[in-house]
């Protein structure tokens, strides 16, 4: 039944314990649309965020009925040496990810589970109400072995990017190194096949390593607080009923599956709504068309450099007969009749308005997603994580989506 909980009424109404790994803004929001959709069919969600970037801000209660929030007290280990959230257009070398020490990620994780055990509204809340079902973010063991401890099953793990190697590994599914890299993709470099297999081989062999540290630290901790019986909690993770994962099949690379992995990629996709009388007369004002422009919810204005913005003023001022629609401060003055700056883009509502003509976006799994369904032409500007995979598969499926939808 796990599958259909979000997408179905249901007579029964069932009391589901969510964890969220607060990596970014995307995450928070995916995550909220999974909140809604389970609310909406009549399931009582409890929902703990582990806020694992500083950079994150939380809003509201996402429509959880209790929500208990675990931050770091002052900035986040990831957040701190985040080089890429820091400078999105700093480019860091594929070869330079291989380093050990490169990530930090397992590491904020491995603090946010000291965090988690210490909490006493963690242990509160877990223990003080049954629970039909845990849905956990698959990105660390200290959800599912917390889930363990508190008897709480059967447990759904997911993720609001592709299936990565956590889901896949657990899964029991073959490892495809030129092709389950979520993260990063080389291929979009100027490397040999022969020197893509090879780095990609590597990362599977440091991904396996991380994961074996991250596995015994995290065994050490649950028995050193819970007791030596506690069990592997690679094991844990391994009797996880479905692995949920907001991607498409359509939009992924071929790969082995099994019946536990769940595309839910779309899930929560808001309908387009009728245009401000603004936006309107924007649109309407193009010769050929309007085209939207948005980096998302992590690169804010002040990262985007003052020599950045006059090159992208200075291109889009070559194409006068396009308006350009782009997602900055609402408040600079950029100097051109066909660039209107507004703080805020109703993305989805405007993808589906055939004046837009194209999108130019750092093609986060989110935009991807909304622009694959909308079927809307792309100039990919990947930065980091997801989006280089995604940008790849832009390219790779463009025949797929490139008629729009009357």
């Amino acid at each position: 039944y796990a599958s259909t909980l979000a997408t179905s009424q249901s007579s029964i109404s069932l009391n589901i314990l969510m964890y969220v790994n607060a990596v970014g803004k995307s995450h928070i929001q995916f995550a909220e649309k999974l909140i809604d959709l389970l609310n909406v069919n009549g399931h009582k969600v409890d929902v703990i965020i582990g806020v694992l970037n500083s950079y994150v801000t939380l809003e509201g209660s996402y429509g959880a009925r209790k929500l208990v929030a675990v931050k770091f007290p002052g900035e986040s280990p990831w957040g701190a040496v985040a080089e890429h959230l820091k400078n999105p257009f700093v480019e860091l070398s594929d070869w330079v990810r291989l380093k050990p020490d490169t990530n930090k990620f397992m590491e904020t994780c491995h603090q946010m589970c000291d965090l988690l055990l210490a909490s006493t509204d963690v242990a509160e809340l877990m223990s003080s109400n049954t629970y039909d079902l845990a849905l956990l973010g698959a990105y660390d063991f200290c959800p599912f072995a917390l889930a363990y401890h508190h008897k709480i099953s059967p447990v759904v793990s997911y993720t609001p990017t592709p299936a990565h190697f956590f889901q896949q590994y657990h899964a029991g599914l073959p490892e495809l190194p030129l092709y389950d890299n979520v993260l990063f993709d080389t291929r979009h470099a100027d490397y040999s096949i022969f020197a893509t297999r090879f780095y990609e081989t590597l990362r599977t062999f440091k991904e396996r390593w991380m994961f074996y540290i991250a596995c015994e630290s995290a065994n050490a901790k649950m028995r050193a607080h819970f007791g030596d019986n506690f069990p592997d909690v690679r094991e844990l993770v391994m009797n996880a009923s479905f692995d949920f994962t907001n991607s498409h099949p359509l939009l992924e690379e071929p790969r082995p599956i099994s019946h536990r992995l769940r595309y839910i990629g779309g899930i929560g996709l808001p309908k387009a709504r009728p245009l401000s009388k603004d936006i309107n007369n924007i649109l309407d004002l193009s010769k050929k068309g309007s085209i939207i422009f948005s980096l998302g919810t992590q690169i804010e204005p002040d990262k985007i450099t003052e020599d950045l913005r006059r090159v992208f003023v200075r291109t889009f001022k070559r194409f006068p007969e396009y308006n350009f629609l782009w997602k900055f401060d609402g408040k600079t003055q950029f100097n051109a009749t066909n660039i209107f700056n507004l703080e805020w883009l109703p993305q989805t509502d405007l993808l589906y308005d055939s004046r837009v003509v194209a999108f130019i976006s750092h093609m986060g799994l989110n935009p991807f997603t909304e622009a694959a369904y909308a079927g809307v032409p792309v100039i990919a500007i990947p930065l980091f994580g997801d989006q280089i995979v995604c940008s790849c598969s832009t390219m790779r499926d463009a025949p797929l989506h490139s008629a729009r939808p009357s």
